[in-house]
């Protein structure tokens, strides 16, 4: 299932996923419709939160990242579900403009949701996704996170360090005034 609020975005996500047949294409507000289906789910799934809006025909201008009402909603259910919430980065650090940052939960506020939900997820941002998972995944989120972050480090161990140096003294300047 995939969940457009933006008509543009629903009739395109429609004409496109047209094919598939196990997929289905609800319009509406993304914590509404998680409200009605979260429940009757009986067994885990994996769910890919990206309602934020990025602009453009994206819904959301008003209310820009829903993603703490939607997480609440699918880590409060009975069963277990993993969580992945794209574009970690906008969490990490204020989101870029146009978007207005007090409508952003900064990675505090999304952990802090984690939390109120119960013990034992294991949560790790990695390719710009916050993974949320229970407890029985733990070890193959840790496991398969490893295998990319060790990738990622050989290959991009030198330039990785410059530009740490670089964004180190952007930031030194800013905060010094200089």
């Amino acid at each position: 299932m995939t969940i457009e609020a933006s008509e543009a975005l629903f009739a395109k996500a429609r004409a496109s996923l047209a094919p598939i047949e196990n997929v289905e294409v609800v319009r509406g507000d993304s914590r509404e419709v998680l409200r009605r289906i979260v429940p009757a789910l009986p067994a885990p799934a994996v769910f890919w939160l990206d309602a934020h809006w990025s602009g453009g025909e994206t819904y959301g201008a008003g209310d820009e990242c829903p993603v703490l009402e939607e997480l609440g909603i699918v880590l409060g259910a009975p069963v277990e579900h993993a969580v992945l919430i794209d574009d970690a980065r906008l969490f990490l650090a204020p989101p870029p403009l146009p978007h207005r940052a007090e409508q952003w939960p900064d990675i505090g506020a999304l952990l802090e949701g984690v939390l109120r939900a119960g013990p034992g997820r294991q949560v790790v941002v990695i390719e710009d996704v916050v993974a949320i998972v229970p407890a029985r995944a733990r070890d193959l989120l840790v496991r398969w996170a490893q295998e990319r972050t060790t990738a990622e480090a050989r290959a991009n161990a030198a330039t990785r360090l410059v530009r740490s140096a670089r964004l180190v003294a952007e930031a030194l300047r800013v905060i010094v005034g200089a």
